[in-house]
């Protein structure tokens, strides 16, 4: 579980594969946005918690992506209804790990550079394709 590894796949499955993940993590976006709120504009005042719009370069972060992989599998199977997933109590537990995740999301987006490492870009764009790539620039 987590980031996969995208070795010998064909250049289309990699797309496909990200294309997916980017659409999930759009809908959980919309369905919770109040873990990452839109960067408020200029004038606005700000609430005692000031929490961070979610991060434009979530995919250069491996462990971001890998965290988002582990919550996107666990959300398909608890939509499906199959037994490992949890039912009831692991809608909650899924929840749990959500509110863990957008915690860790804030730090990213506190804590990142403008320019990520040539190491970092490095290793996302190798399993990412160009098309992913252009897309988070």
């Amino acid at each position: 579980m987590g980031l996969p590894t995208f070795d010998d796949l064909p250049e289309a499955d990699v797309k496909a594969w990200w294309a997916a993940l980017s659409r999930w993590v759009g809908t959980i976006r919309l369905a919770y946005p109040h873990l990452w709120p839109e960067p408020r504009g200029e004038g606005e005042a700000y609430g005692r918690v000031l929490r961070k719009p979610f991060p434009r370069c979530w995919t250069q972060h491996p462990g971001v992506v890998s965290d988002l992989c582990v919550l996107k599998t666990w959300h398909d199977g608890l939509r499906e209804g199959i037994d490992w997933a949890g039912g009831v109590q692991g809608w909650h537990e899924w929840r749990i790990f959500l509110d863990r995740v957008a915690d860790d999301l804030q730090e990213v987006a506190r804590d990142c550079i403008p320019h990520h490492r040539s190491a970092m870009l490095g290793h996302v764009a190798r399993q990412s394709g160009p098309a992913m790539r252009e897309e988070v620039r």
